[in-house]
């Protein structure tokens, strides 16, 4: 049997030792440069899914690194502590690394955008639906995505994934002493609405493309010792939270 199908039964069945959630599977793919809706069937269990997503990353070499990603995102599972009386959340190790480390690059970012900001004059956006209830917001922001901004079908998916991961990351930040998130998102909003729109038209410039400039600029603001995988993950629950919150990508 070749080399290659055997390594690639080897890492299937590594794959499905971690017994990876439907998020997971999901991140997995992202990171190792797919598009999950491209692999994944609707109904796909998880033996389905290894197949199908070892099968795509072959295509292009990357089956090595599926191993490794699939480690980090089993790591980095939350540990609930439900005690009655408590009802806390606490984290393990790894876990309160990743909130250290979102936390400290909110902060070099809200720095950069501080910097950014003073190279042009601040003014007041109103901020539409910020008083809507979360079950109503939920429905607007998918709509956004697809009829206001009219992100791509993939971007769409990638978005609400993406501001759902900020939201417990966040969290997480708050709780180690990153206090400053919602300044953050007015920076954000700045930003976008100063730098980008100005240069990047919407007649010109379609959604996806004002997303990846706008990613690539405030990655582009980071520290060296920030300038991974990750950071592109926390750029984009950054804005597509701020996009949430109808502060970006209204036009």
């Amino acid at each position: 049997m070749d080399h290659r199908i055997i390594r690639s039964q080897e890492i299937i069945e590594e794959l499905l030792t971690l017994a990876l959630n439907a998020e997971q599977w999901k991140a997995l793919a992202r990171r190792s440069g797919i598009n999950p809706l491209e692999v994944f069937g609707e109904n796909y269990n998880n033996p389905q899914k290894a197949d199908a997503l070892v099968e795509r990353a072959m295509q292009f070499d990357k089956e090595e690194n599926l191993i490794n990603i699939a480690k980090d995102l089993s790591c980095a599972a939350v540990i609930v502590d439900e005690q009655s009386n408590s009802n806390r959340t606490t984290f393990s190790k790894l876990d309160t690394q990743l909130a250290i480390k979102l936390g400290e690059l909110y902060q070099e970012l809200l720095v950069k955008l501080n910097e950014a900001e003073e190279e042009y004059e601040e003014e007041e956006f109103s901020g539409a639906n910020d008083n809507v209830d979360d079950g109503n917001k939920i429905i607007e922001f998918k709509r956004k995505l697809r009829d206001v901004a009219e992100f791509s079908p993939s971007n769409c998916i990638q978005a609400i994934d993406s501001k759902n991961e900020n939201t417990v990351l966040k969290r997480k930040a708050k709780k180690l002493g990153f206090d400053k998130y919602e300044e953050l998102i007015k920076k954000m909003r700045n930003y976008y609405n100063k730098r980008i729109l100005s240069r990047y038209p919407p007649n010109l410039y379609n959604a996806d493309k004002r997303l990846e400039i706008m990613i690539d600029e405030l990655f582009e603001f980071l520290p060296a010792n920030f300038q991974d995988d990750d950071a592109i993950d926390y750029l984009n629950g950054i804005i597509f939270d701020t996009t949430f919150q109808c502060k970006i990508f209204n036009e």
